[in-house]
């Protein structure tokens, strides 16, 4: 019985040990299961809050930020922290800066820039900008650089050219000095010169002075006596005059007018070829004939005389030299009358020409020799050539052996300058009013001589000289 009891008691006990181990567990698991549910809540809470500071695109920059985190031995929000610090000591010197301060102070930089650069509000960098901010002020004040490099190269260059400058000025006032060191001792030269002048031009002066009135008084007797030399002089012109007037009209009568006709024939035409194109004439090589002379052609001597206005008839024909003999020449016929050919014994006449002597000419007047419409002094030249081609001579001076006077255009004379007109236009004046002079003399001399005078017409017409053939 009593083995029974211990038994039962033993296993009392192992009941009752079991039954507060259950109950200890049952207490345990409902601890636990308590905190499983109160910590599976925190975790839900946990997550709708990183989910609301989370989203999926910013899960894997968060995760690779851990990552440096945990590399650094850091959390998460330590690290961001240090970052912050470090870049705002990188960009503003302050790491306990905030980014609202970075912002209001990149705001207020790029404010005062667009307001030195004279930029518009709405072109100036934001503060956003940091990097654009940075790049353009690098651009800027590499573009400041460039032109502090170019302003010291003027700046040198301008240097350069003032230390020049300074060291031409010393040469010129050095120089400048030296001549007005001469200038001066030049002057003061002059100055002994002046005085000494002055005394001797009052030396002078006075020498002048009893000198003029010396002359004075031999001028007055000299015009006395050249008064009574002139009274005999006109006396004696008037005696001269009366002589000329005598001898002019005794000379009249014997002026060149073509009455002489034989005087003016100078050949006569020989044959005439087929087609009367070609015509020979008696005067060739012994007789001074040269080609190119041309001729004018009339039918007898009786011909070749002047109308009342002293005018010439022109021939019946041109004819021009183109080949010459010992005693003969071939002419071509340049000109000629209709119904009036040219037949042998017509007489040929050139007042130039003549076979047995060489006239004399005297050319003066204004000539259209070139046949351009335009008559000028000059073209007295062209009229000599002519002559002197043909055998005459042209003389310079107007003598009693000259054979022909011709005379061109009379010189036409300018109005009479005024008393203010400038030197040169009185010297053409004066000059031309001497031509048109010279022209009235030679006619005048002419006429009172009786020496033919040809004017350009005329002597074309008894040369037989043609333009444009």
């Amino acid at each position: 019985m009593a083995a029974k009891t211990r038994m039962g008691v033993g296993a009392g006990v192992t009941i009752t040990l079991l039954a507060i181990a259950s109950l200890g567990f049952f207490i345990t698991t409902v601890v636990f299961w308590s905190k499983h549910q109160s910590a599976e809540q925190r975790k839900a809470e946990s997550d709708t809050r990183l989910k609301e500071v989370l989203d999926d695109g910013t899960a894997t920059q968060v995760r690779a930020l851990n990552e440096l985190a945990r590399t650094n031995r850091q959390s998460l929000v330590g690290f961001m922290l240090s970052q912050q610090r470090d870049l705002m000591q990188e960009i503003a010197g302050d790491p306990s800066m905030t980014l609202e301060q970075l912002r209001t102070n990149l705001t207020a930089l790029a404010e005062r820039e667009g307001t030195v650069a004279g930029l518009e509000p709405s072109e100036t960098v934001g503060p956003k900008d940091v990097l654009a901010a940075l790049d353009h002020r690098i651009a800027a004040i590499a573009s400041l650089k460039r032109e502090l490099r170019d302003a010291e190269a003027v700046r040198d260059e301008a240097e350069r050219l003032r230390d020049e400058s300074i060291s031409r000025v010393d040469q010129i006032e050095a120089s400048f000095d030296a001549t007005t060191t001469g200038l001066e001792a030049t002057v003061d030269d002059y100055a002994a010169q002046v005085e000494a002048y002055q005394g001797e031009v009052t030396r002078v002066r006075d020498n002048a002075t009893s000198e003029i009135n010396r002359l004075t008084a031999d001028h007055r007797a000299e015009r006395l006596r050249l008064d009574e030399d002139l009274r005999d002089l006109r006396d004696q012109v008037a005696i001269k005059d009366e002589t000329i007037a005598s001898l002019q009209a005794e000379l009249r009568g014997k002026k060149f007018t073509g009455a002489n006709e034989a005087t003016l024939v100078d050949g006569r035409i020989l044959s005439v070829g087929p087609g009367g194109n070609i015509v020979y004439i008696n005067r060739g090589v012994r007789d001074k004939v040269v080609v190119g002379l041309t001729f004018e052609v009339y039918p007898d001597a009786g011909s070749v005389r002047p109308n009342a206005e002293g005018v010439y008839p022109p021939g019946k024909a041109t004819i021009e030299v183109i080949s010459v003999d010992g005693s003969s020449a071939a002419c071509r016929v340049l000109t000629s009358r209709r119904g009036n050919p040219i037949a042998q014994d017509d007489v040929i006449v050139n007042a130039v020409y003549d076979p047995d002597k060489v006239y004399r000419f005297v050319v003066f007047g204004v000539f259209d020799a070139n046949r351009d419409g335009v008559a000028d002094v000059l073209e007295t030249e062209g009229i000599e050539a002519l002559i002197q081609a043909w055998g005459g001579r042209v003389e310079r001076e107007f003598s009693g052996d000259i054979d022909f006077l011709v005379l061109g255009q009379r010189p036409a004379i300018p109005p009479e300058p005024g008393p203010n007109a400038p030197f040169s236009l009185v010297q053409e004046y004066l000059a031309k009013l001497k031509l048109a002079q010279r022209y009235d003399e030679l006619f005048a001399e002419a006429v009172a001589t009786g020496i033919p005078v040809l004017n350009e017409n005329r002597l074309y017409t008894l040369t037989g000289k043609r333009f444009g053939l």
